[in-house]
């Protein structure tokens, strides 16, 4: 299970992130995300073949150029990136966790939360550098203290396992709580 921990994370934002497509296990490099000057941009490794597979035929069409990210709709990125990020209960859950360590959410940019997604985003795409892991889980849960402490999320009262509420489920999408769990009757 992906650990996630923004304790380790330099007070600079990201400016470069490699994209990774993975697929049964294999691991092609896609091509990298650039910052600079406010804009995001996004240039193909020349050794990606598409593997008749484009990832966004329309606005990102494979090719050899440095292909620029509009500002909107997507808060300077392409939609097939920002599909990565968390949606609404991931993403205040990622806030809230940030805010407790210090680090101002204002300031942190599409390109940084791409980071703490890494290699533990819904799809296959996988962004480098990802930031360090430092949370760790237990392998038994208690789904009623999980269920409470979500409640305590959503009524605006800080949680002393927000980290492992973003790790457990943070980065599915939707705007209701979740969190994925495996169930094996022969463990009890």
């Amino acid at each position: 299970m992906k650990n996630f921990s923004p304790i380790n994370r330099d007070s600079e934002t990201v400016n470069k992130l490699f994209v990774s497509l993975n697929i049964e296990g294999q691991k092609y490099q896609v091509g990298e995300l650039i910052r600079s000057e406010q804009k995001i941009y996004f240039r193909y490794n020349s050794d990606f073949s598409p593997l008749d597979l484009n990832l966004s035929p329309i606005k990102l069409p494979f090719n050899t150029e440095i292909n620029t990210c509009q500002k909107e709709p997507f808060d300077g990125l392409f939609g097939v990136f920002n599909d990565s990020l968390p949606d609404g209960w991931g993403r205040l859950l990622l806030d809230r966790t940030l805010s407790s360590k210090g680090i101002g959410i204002s300031k942190i940019t599409p390109l940084d939360r791409l980071a703490f997604v890494g290699s533990g985003g819904m799809g296959s795409l996988i962004y480098q550098p990802e930031f360090e892991a430092a949370t760790e889980l237990s392998s038994m849960i208690e789904l009623d203290e999980i269920a409470r402490e979500m409640t305590r999320v959503l009524q605006g009262t800080s949680s002393d396992i927000i980290e492992e509420l973003f790790v457990l489920g943070g980065s599915s999408g939707g705007a209701r709580p979740k969190i994925f769990v495996a169930y094996n009757p022969g463990m009890r």
